[in-house]
């Protein structure tokens, strides 16, 4: 695609403000660098809008895109942020220590129907602490094991269904 010559004039006049709005949400110097890139890609991509603003609107137009994007990647870093911390609570117990603790009486769970889900493989067995030892949703399950949601909800299906065989059957069938 080829970038109109006047909105390559419009991103040189506002390249700095737009890094400024960036740098402010994120006060990373790489995630603005990124940030702006998105918003110059998106001022070619408008560009017939862009150029048809007047002075003060196309300013406007332009900060509400940079700060927008940046308030964007800042949800999102945050996010990434508290899932990598709850992971790292996770793993510094160890998940064999934790099914046990997890899935203790305490939480509801009998021993018994610990040592049914210890049987299930190890992704059916993560699912099952997560969703049903933390109550986490399927879609930040998928997140924390960096799966697809629509591959959790089968995995979750398959290992509710195997521990309901086992439970109902008096054993496992670990198929």
């Amino acid at each position: 695609m080829l970038t109109p010559p006047c909105i390559n004039a419009v991103i040189d006049k506002y390249r700095n403000l737009i890094y400024a709005i960036a740098i402010g949400v994120v006060n990373d110097a790489h995630l603005a660098e990124d940030i702006s890139q998105d918003v110059f890609e998106r001022l070619i991509k408008n560009a017939d809008t862009v150029l048809k603003l007047e002075e003060g609107r196309q300013k406007a137009y332009i900060t509400t895109v940079a700060k927008n994007r940046a308030i964007d990647v800042s949800r999102k870093e945050q996010t990434q942020l508290k899932l990598i911390d709850k992971i790292k609570d996770i793993t510094f117990v160890g998940m064999d220590s934790m099914v046990e603790y997890t899935f203790s009486d305490e939480y509801g769970f009998s021993l018994e129907v610990g040592e049914l889900i210890d049987k299930l493989d190890d992704l059916e067995r993560d699912i099952i602490m997560f969703k049903y030892g933390y109550g986490y949703t399927l879609r930040t399950i998928a997140d924390l094991l960096g799966q697809r949601e629509r591959y959790i909800y089968y995995k979750s299906k398959t290992a509710h269904d195997k521990l309901c065989k086992a439970i109902v059957g008096g054993g496992t069938n670990n198929e």
